[in-house]
């Protein structure tokens, strides 16, 4: 069988198989946790968003998520991963684009 291809001709990661005993689903994020996931990236927008050129290296960058990612976990004792509070990061982005796109009329 094959790996279906997507649009530019990378193909889709295979789903990693886990049983129903190891898969744990966290919480939502409240929006306590939102509020200072925004607020912490604000304070570090110039390292994170910054080109590598900018004078930041990827350890900088790194440092400044796995800070921003402890201030998360200081709220809500969740233990998010930098990954996740990344993810989340970005489905915000999208969801805002969303809206705005929507309330514009589409444009």
């Amino acid at each position: 069988m094959q790996t279906p291809v997507i649009g530019n001709g990378n193909k889709m990661p295979k789903a990693k198989s886990k049983s129903a005993a190891q898969q744990v689903r966290k919480k939502n994020f409240t929006s306590s946790e939102v509020e200072v996931l925004l607020q912490e990236i604000t304070r570090r927008k110039k390292i994170i968003f910054s080109s590598i050129s900018a004078g930041y290296t990827n350890t900088n960058k790194k440092e400044a998520w796995e800070a921003v990612t402890n201030a998360v976990d200081e709220v809500s004792g969740e233990g998010r991963t930098t990954e996740e509070v990344k993810k989340k990061r970005f489905d915000l982005k999208s969801e805002t684009k969303k809206n705005t796109q929507q309330n514009s009329g589409g444009r």
